[in-house]
């Protein structure tokens, strides 16, 4: 089960069941080609390339891009029009992040690294809980591990909710389960303004973000997933059974 799974229990049981039980999804032809969530996916397909593979994300969005075309190509003008849009957004990264000596403070470790961390359940069961982390980078300063996640949003304002995203607080009790006793102190969130930087934008355009989640509130959110959990396993058995 992923985190993602698990917020879209919580949010709509019917949207899960349809989605995860039943496993139902949209036709090929009738999905999106661009949107602000595509988007998101493609910039950080692009970091993953840079950072994981040392390859230029503008040169990587090309070939995502060119790719999608192929597939769609009666949508080539609106995916050219993302396209642009992402790579002056990813372009202006580069030079924000050089700017403020962003890389220079961490050593990126692994990107897309996967996670699994077994869960006891009360029906006596093992769930398995992963997750797929963007980054996790070593503090040079003290050598602490953090979690990077990037952010395609609409507003910089967003950085005052972010503490209290649950999935980061998934991911960080993953990592810290899984790293062997290392220091994990939280998550980088790295957020990137959906925005084509005209003469009229304004700026700031980039910010990143570091919320710290203590050893308490990484073994309390484990108790709290133990229990969702616990839910949907009930609620996959009256499925099971026939009931809606």
């Amino acid at each position: 089960v992923s985190p993602s799974e698990l917020a879209k229990f919580q949010r709509c049981r019917r949207q899960w069941a349809l989605t995860y039980y039943f496993k139902w999804g949209i036709r090929p032809e009738n999905a999106a080609v661009t949107g602000a969530a595509l988007l998101g996916t493609r910039i950080h397909a692009a970091m993953e390339a840079y950072y994981g593979y040392d390859i230029d994300p503008v040169s990587a969005l090309a070939v995502i891009y060119d790719a999608e075309r192929t597939v769609r190509p009666e949508r080539t003008a609106e995916l050219t029009g993302e396209q642009d849009w992402a790579t002056i957004m990813v372009s202006g990264y580069l030079e924000w992040a050089a700017e403020h000596g962003l890389d220079e403070e961490h050593e990126v470790l692994s990107t897309e690294q996967e996670l699994e961390v077994a869960l006891l359940l009360t029906n006596g069961e093992m769930a398995i809980v992963t997750g797929k982390l963007d980054q996790v980078v070593r503090r040079r300063l003290d050598g602490a591990l953090q979690l990077r996640d990037w952010k395609t949003v609409g507003t910089l304002s967003k950085a005052a909710l972010i503490i209290l995203d649950p999935q980061m607080r998934i991911y960080s009790a993953l990592l810290a389960v899984s790293s062997e006793g290392m220091r994990v102190d939280g998550a980088l969130y790295t957020m990137m303004l959906r925005s084509k930087r005209t003469a009229r934008a304004n700026g700031p355009f980039y910010e990143q973000v570091h919320v710290r989640y203590n050893g308490h509130e990484q073994i309390n959110i484990l108790t709290r997933v133990t229990g969702i959990l616990d839910d949907m396993e009930r609620v996959t058995r009256q499925l099971n059974a026939g009931a809606d």
